[in-house]
């Protein structure tokens, strides 16, 4: 569903959300394996909204701990 790329900034984490649009996400610079658990995290919203479930108890806990950016 979500696919990790490498650019000159960092990461980006590339998905399409639920209006079909492809939408990006931009972490910056950071270590491989933090890109690959916030496209993982990214993963798991797109899913839980898809199936219209819950989130689980670790995403939500993710997505409290992140920044106002990326959370928007």
């Amino acid at each position: 569903m979500a696919s990790l790329a490498k650019d000159g900034s960092g990461w980006r984490i590339l998905f399409a959300s639920p209006d079909g649009k492809r939408r990006t996400i931009r972490t910056g610079r950071c270590a491989k394996k933090n890109a690959e658990t916030a496209r993982n995290m990214v993963e798991r919203l797109i899913e839980a909204r898809r199936l219209a479930a819950p989130i689980d108890p670790q995403t939500a806990e993710w997505l409290k701990a992140v920044d106002d950016t990326l959370r928007g």
